[in-house]
C-alpha cells in the first residue's frame, strides 16, 4: 500500500508540474496570437499576474472551450488536452481528499 501511495504521489506531482508548463505555453500562445482575448481574460501570467480573477478566466477558458471561437489549430490541440487534464486532476485530487480520512484511520 505504502508504494502505491508513493506511486500516486509522484505522479500527481509530476501532473501538477506538467499543468503549470501548459499554462505557460497557453498563456503564450494566447498573449501572442490574441491578444484582445488575453485582455478579456485578464493579462494572466504563471507568476505575474495569478490572481483568482484570471485563474477563473482560464477555468472558464477551458471549461467552456472558448479555444473554438479563436479558430487556432495549435490552441485548439492545447486547449483539449489542458480540458481533459484538468478533469483528470479534480477527480485525483477529489479521490485523495476523500480516501484521507480512511487512511489516515487505518494507518495510525
Amino acid at each position: 500500500m505504502a508504494i502505491l501511495a508513493i506511486v500516486g504521489f509522484i505522479t500527481l506531482w509530476l501532473s501538477c508540474m506538467l499543468w503549470l508548463v501548459l499554462c505557460a505555453r497557453q498563456f503564450k500562445i494566447i498573449k501572442t496570437n490574441h491578444p484582445e482575448k488575453h485582455n478579456t481574460m485578464g493579462e494572466p501570467h504563471l507568476t505575474q499576474n495569478n490572481t483568482l480573477s484570471t485563474n477563473k478566466a482560464l477555468f472558464n477558458f477551458l471549461y467552456r472551450r472558448e479555444w473554438i471561437e479563436l479558430d487556432d489549430a495549435g490552441l485548439s490541440a492545447l486547449g483539449r488536452f489542458m480540458r481533459a487534464l484538468m478533469m483528470l486532476l479534480f477527480i485525483c485530487f477529489a479521490l485523495l481528499f476523500l480516501s484521507l480520512p480512511f487512511l489516515l484511520v487505518r494507518y495510525s
